[in-house]
């Protein structure tokens, strides 16, 4: 099989900016990890949340929102390796 060589070699920051105005912003992005949360999607709360923190670790609310559900979805496991 053969393999594809990158055609684009984005730099940390290029693919920030990408991962940001492809979800419409920061904003958007809270909002979003925010609503997934609320409605108990907790996997898809931290996964947005992650992309956030990938943005900008210093990001707050993100934090709160991935704390948050990882702590729903760590709740729900039955064996203690997987919950810890």
């Amino acid at each position: 099989m053969a393999t594809h060589p990158i055609c684009f070699d984005f730099h940390q920051s290029q693919k920030q900016s990408v991962s940001r105005n492809s979800a419409g912003g920061t904003d958007k992005l809270l909002a979003a990890a925010g609503k997934a949360l609320s409605s108990y999607d907790n996997q898809w709360a931290a996964q947005l949340a992650d992309y956030l923190l990938a943005i900008d670790n210093d990001e707050s609310a993100a934090r709160r929102i991935k704390a948050d559900a990882l702590t729903k979805l760590a709740g729900k496991m039955v064996n203690a390796t997987a919950r810890n």
